[in-house]
């Protein structure tokens, strides 16, 4: 076998290795119950999904459209409130932060309209700094210097425009430990329900917004034993280690 030959063999198996030693998640907002809007009779709801496991960040967001109190927001057949998620087998945890913004009409009927020529998600660039706020969320939890997730939910909860009530109805974050994720099985969800409460700008009616999310993670890759001797850091670290070794040598 040429030099090559050897050298493209395990360039291959290096990228096997690194996929091997990650496991695929999703995360799912199954359902928003609106139980008090933000505004006086609704809200312009956008959702907003952001992860973070081993060091990587991805976020998604989805303009809903208009929602009224007493309502249940289910996804569709064609919009799926769900973020595939690649966990890395070295990876501590897996924060994910979810958030909810009440746009104005002017950014709703911009969504909207984008979203119907691309029918993908897409961010509105009025509430983009609220998307951002959900990253830092995600992305802030696990560190030894989080913010809690309560006081930076009542400060993005205070941003928006008091003249037409427009602002954060819903911020949190759901961390899942390693044991946790290794416990589940594939296409097992594991699902809860949270609830969260702002209190509303003096224009916009009295007491609080309230609504309750239900989320799920689960579990896209099947459990094998094979795959859990190949996702072994410590053997994933030395194959590694014995293919770089043998491409630097020039064999």
């Amino acid at each position: 076998m040429s030099s090559f030959t050897l050298q493209k063999v395990l360039l291959s198996l290096l990228l096997l290795a690194n996929v091997a030693i990650a496991v695929r998640f999703s995360f799912t907002i199954q359902e928003v119950d609106v139980v008090v809007t933000r505004d006086i009779s609704e809200d312009d709801l956008l959702l907003a999904i952001a992860s973070t496991a081993g060091g990587n960040t991805i976020k998604d967001s989805w303009p809903v459209g208009e929602v009224e109190a007493d309502t249940i927001v289910p996804p569709n057949d064609t919009v799926k409130y769900m973020q595939e998620i690649d966990v890395p087998e070295s990876a501590l945890n897996l924060s994910v932060a979810i958030g909810g913004f009440n746009t104005n009409d002017t950014d709703e009927e911009m969504a909207m309209s984008k979203q119907s020529i691309d029918t993908c998600p897409m961010t509105t660039n009025t509430p983009a700094g609220f998307v951002e706020g959900v990253v830092a969320v995600a992305a802030a939890i696990p560190g030894p210097q989080a913010l809690p997730a309560r006081l930076l939910s009542l400060a993005i909860g205070a941003l928006g425009d008091l003249g037409n009530c427009t602002g954060a109805v819903v911020i949190g974050n759901a961390l899942y430990t390693k044991d946790q994720m290794d416990t589940l099985e594939q296409n097992k969800p594991t699902c809860e329900m949270k609830s969260y409460g702002y209190e509303k700008p003096g224009l916009c009616g009295f007491g609080n917004s309230n609504y309750s999310v239900t989320y799920c993670l689960e579990r896209l890759d099947a459990k094998t034993e094979s795959a859990a001797a190949i996702g072994s850091p410590s053997l994933a670290a030395l194959a590694t280690a014995l293919a770089v070794a043998i491409l630097y040598s020039g064999l």
